[in-house]
């Protein structure tokens, strides 16, 4: 399991100023390898989870270099 944190940018340059970063915190960043992504997002007919701001998504990977 993971829990993700999903930030919205006000302008498009920031992404070079977050792309530069090399720590969050106590957390050092550095690049992985690149993933190929297969995912399938779940949810009830009356979409209950995306109104309470939740999601179920299965992730299908294949890992490439």
């Amino acid at each position: 399991m993971e829990t993700e944190a999903k930030y919205r940018l006000a302008h498009e340059a920031q992404l070079d100023v977050v792309a530069a970063l090399t720590s969050l915190g106590d957390y050092q960043l550095q690049s992985g390898p690149t993933e190929d992504q297969h995912n399938i997002y779940f949810d009830s007919v009356d979409r209950r989870l995306q109104h309470a701001r939740y999601s179920l998504r299965r992730r299908i990977m294949a890992h490439t270099a």
